[in-house]
């Protein structure tokens, strides 16, 4: 869903109107915190994305916060209808963030590729902030909007109750995109 996302936001570059990206944007990070909730930081990412790519049209923004709520309205009624409101907020929304997760051993073999992994997208960043110069005014701005999807999703890692592999799943949207823009350069 957060694909899909920031999607919508790349494809509402230069339009004149960009009312159905807008609110398909904020409907699609809504479905996807309600899924997984630490993804409720990605929310800024419709304000960050509405800046770099289009110009100021208060009509978007709000379009984008209907587009949030939508989703987020359903399951609500959907609860409330059933007459389990309080099972919504305290075990689909607390719970799954403050419970205990059971250990898991991991060989050091894994620890060395996870750090080699590493080392690859660090130098797969710095090479997208090295080459911000050259490219289209679209390249240009699809890779800031990216380092701000990175950015934001350290903010998932802060957020966690715990430091986890799955937390770390944020991370998989754009370290995809900078290493792939590294090895295509290479």
């Amino acid at each position: 869903f957060v694909l899909f996302a920031i999607n919508k936001l790349l494809n509402s570059y230069r339009k004149d109107a960009a009312f159905s990206q807008a609110f398909d944007a904020g409907m699609l990070l809504a479905i996807a915190s309600l899924f997984y909730i630490p993804y409720a930081v990605f929310f800024p990412l419709l304000g960050v994305g509405f800046i770099l790519l289009r110009p100021f049209n208060w009509r978007e923004w709000f379009i984008s916060f209907l587009g949030v709520l939508t989703p987020y309205f359903f399951v609500i009624v959907y609860y409330y209808w059933n007459d389990i409101l309080d099972y919504l907020w305290y075990d689909k929304m607390i719970y799954p963030i403050v419970r205990e997760q059971s250990s898991v051993t991991i060989a050091d073999s894994f620890y060395f590729m996870i750090g080699m992994g590493w080392i690859i997208i660090l130098l797969s960043v710095f090479k997208a902030f090295t080459s911000l110069g050259s490219g289209s005014q679209k390249g240009k701005k699809g890779m800031v909007l990216f380092i701000w999807i990175f950015l934001i999703s350290a903010l998932t890692i802060l957020l966690a109750p715990e430091l986890s592999t799955k937390y770390f799943s944020a991370f998989a949207i754009p370290a995809a995109v900078f290493c792939a823009n590294y090895f295509s350069e290479m």
